[in-house]
């Protein structure tokens, strides 16, 4: 597990994010990224915007019980001044391993 500041920041946006999914929240799971933020679908379309992320999982939480998901960060890598990328590990069974389990 990570230990700096930065590292903290990016493991606790990610428990937000899997917290606003589990919730069903799309929301609050498209207020955690910038107004120009972009995600890949689980189908490998590319959503653009956090407006269009918002639009795109209230239509997937409207129309299906997604998964709930835990996971834990393993490593946070810099990639740039402003870019990270982390690893992490999941499952998408709560009741046998707990939320967000150290």
């Amino acid at each position: 597990m990570s230990n700096t500041t930065t590292d903290i920041e990016i493991e606790a946006l990610f428990e937000n994010l899997l917290d606003r999914w589990n919730d069903h929240d799309a929301s609050g799971y498209a207020a955690l990224f910038a107004d120009d933020g972009s995600l890949v679908g689980f189908d490998g379309s590319p959503v653009e915007t956090a407006a269009a992320i918002a639009k795109h999982l209230r239509s997937i939480f409207a129309d299906h019980q997604p998964a709930t998901y835990v996971a834990k960060v393993r490593e946070v890598r810099a990639l740039g001044s402003d870019t990270n990328a982390f690893a992490r590990g999941g499952r998408d069974d709560p009741a046998r391993c707990g939320r967000h389990q150290a």
